[in-house]
């Protein structure tokens, strides 16, 4: 249903929940830069791309967001820049081609 309930049931599922903190951070900082340091591929990097379009398209103005990758992975799983282009064409091919497309 599109009235939030499953995101509330999944609230009392986490370890964690910072998303007032990082909203506030990121309020006050205003429109200066953000960085993210990407670290595994896969589900986590799909999540990464989601949280950075997020921040793309609730800012206004627009903020600027860096990526960063390894430059040599120590783990198989490491993220690395070649990662991102087919990633983003697989959440393409997965009917998230708006999405990839602003990435």
């Amino acid at each position: 249903a599109g009235d939030g309930s499953k995101l509330a049931d999944a609230g009392g599922k986490m370890l964690a929940d910072d998303t007032g903190e990082l909203c506030a951070a990121l309020e006050a900082a205003g429109g200066e830069e953000v960085v993210v340091v990407l670290d595994n591929c896969g589900l986590e990097l799909v999540s990464d791309l989601l949280l950075v379009d997020g921040l793309l398209r609730c800012a206004s103005p627009p903020r600027r967001v860096t990526l960063h990758a390894k430059a040599r992975p120590v783990f198989v799983s490491d993220v690395v820049e070649a990662d991102l282009a087919p990633t983003l064409a697989w959440l393409e091919e997965q009917g998230g081609g708006p999405l990839a497309g602003r990435l």
